[in-house]
């Protein structure tokens, strides 16, 4: 008799700390963008980090995802530390916020598999979804320029039509849709640079969070920036300062300079890709 008291009194104490667990768990924010490559992602998250109530996250399941579709990158392009599962990396989230909101910025390929196979993350209440996307006409030919002039890659990858993520992106809003508590919001990049205190109130609304105007504009950083603390960056620092240099130097939402050409019906010419065999490629994706 005694022992079942004592095991009900342990399973009720066990119900007061998860309850108390939970809900001082919930009292944070987790806000997951999710983004095609060259949407001004980086810059979306320098907003972020200029309101100064979120921890900051850059691409942090990069490694992870590399490890196991692309390891010849892992030696020379991340972070031996850096999260090498995509288990590790969403206990460092969860970690994170206990004491503070966290923002996880991360690229649609990279997440599609660890995201759409795990429901404790797509059930979750305390974490809502963003998607940022950019006309991928433009998306995909700074994509391009980017990937041929990054350190050490000297041809356009196999992978290249997978790693544009707009398929990625897709399939992760079908999926969140379905099994997320919150509805998933969609961001277009050109709003983002042609009104961006309307898109970003209208994201703070959707997400629940106050708009702070001043998070609209922020310092550039200095050359050596590498993001290790403050980011969580995954990357060395020569692939980091590559990817996101723009970023890492912008002091808020701006135009970018190039144009890009389409014929009379408005459609992708791709004139500014040269070589024939990359143009197809980049048509394709």
């Amino acid at each position: 008799m005694n022992c079942q008291i004592v095991t009900i009194l342990c399973l009720i104490y066990m119900a007061y700390v998860n309850a108390f667990f939970c809900e001082n768990l919930f009292e944070n924010k987790i806000i997951y963008l999710i983004s095609p490559p060259r949407s001004l992602s980086v810059a979306f998250l320098r907003m972020i980090q200029a309101r100064g109530d979120f921890r900051v996250m850059n691409e942090i399941a990069q490694r992870a995802y590399c490890l196991i579709n692309h390891p010849e990158f892992t030696k020379n392009w991340f972070r031996q530390d850096s999260p090498a599962t995509f288990e590790e990396v969403k206990n460092r989230i969860f970690k994170q916020s206990v004491t503070s909101n966290v923002f996880v910025k991360e690229m649609s390929f990279a997440v599609r598999d660890f995201i759409v196979n795990d429901k404790e993350l797509m059930f979750n209440p305390q974490i809502q979804f963003v998607f940022l996307i950019r006309n991928p006409h433009h998306a995909i030919i700074s994509y391009y320029k980017k990937i041929l002039s990054a350190p050490g890659v000297f041809a356009i990858p196999e992978c290249f039509s997978e790693i544009i993520g707009y398929k990625s992106a897709y399939e992760l809003f079908l999926a969140i849709e379905q099994y997320s508590p919150n509805k998933p919001l969609i961001i277009r990049t050109e709003s983002l640079y042609n009104n961006p205190q309307r898109t970003i109130q209208e994201f703070c609304n959707h997400a629940g969070i106050a708009f702070k105007e001043g998070s609209l504009q922020w310092n550039s950083l200095d050359e050596n920036f590498c993001g290790y603390e403050e980011w969580d960056e995954t990357k060395y620092p020569n692939h980091s300062n590559h990817w996101h240099k723009e970023a890492i130097q912008s002091t808020g939402f701006s135009r970018p300079f190039s144009d890009y050409d389409c014929d009379a019906n408005g459609m992708p010419t791709f004139v500014e890709i040269l070589n024939f065999e990359h143009r197809n490629v980049c048509i394709e994706a």
